[in-house]
């Protein structure tokens, strides 16, 4: 395996003093994208200018500038132009743009799902418990409508004779 050597440039901004450091390979390129869209379009032209196997990214911002983005978008296409086959196809869209994003949609479809299962069962058993009650209410009806009726009497009487 070829050995890494590794690329350090320090630049002076407003801020202070800006460290790039690149670990260089040929056949993986490491970059640390950073914010500022000039400071990421100097590293992605060297990363495009490399061309080597791997390109391994590293933007650590959860809410990247337009133009940063665009910056990348632009790298992508003019290193892979055509679409994999594992990629959406153009009409369709990812709904999530962050995995967090992704996570909490997951969250709350399993809570609709469990309180969905929870109302069948609490449905089920209101069910239940009307079918018991008019069950019992019918049982009392023919209890009371038995003990009414001349006919039983005479009957209980009878088969007790």
């Amino acid at each position: 395996m070829p050995e890494k050597r590794e690329k350090v440039r320090e630049i002076p901004t407003v801020e202070g003093t800006l460290r790039l450091s690149e670990t260089l390979t040929p056949y993986i390129t490491l970059e640390n994208l950073e914010r500022c869209p000039s400071f990421a379009w100097k590293q992605m032209m060297g990363t495009r200018a490399r061309r080597t196997k791997f390109v391994c990214i590293n933007d650590d911002m959860k809410n990247p500038s337009t133009a940063v983005s665009q910056i990348l978008h632009e790298l992508f296409l003019s290193i892979w132009p055509k679409r994999s086959q594992f990629e959406l196809p153009y009409h369709l869209k990812n709904r999530y743009a962050h995995i967090d994003e992704f996570t909490a949609a997951q969250e709350r479809r399993h809570v609709a799902a469990a309180i969905e299962d929870i109302a069948r069962a609490r449905a089920a058993s209101a069910s239940q418990l009307t079918q018991d009650f008019q069950h019992t209410q019918e049982d009392k009806e023919d209890k009371v409508d038995e003990s009414a009726s001349p006919t039983s009497k005479w009957r209980s009487r009878k088969a007790s004779a």
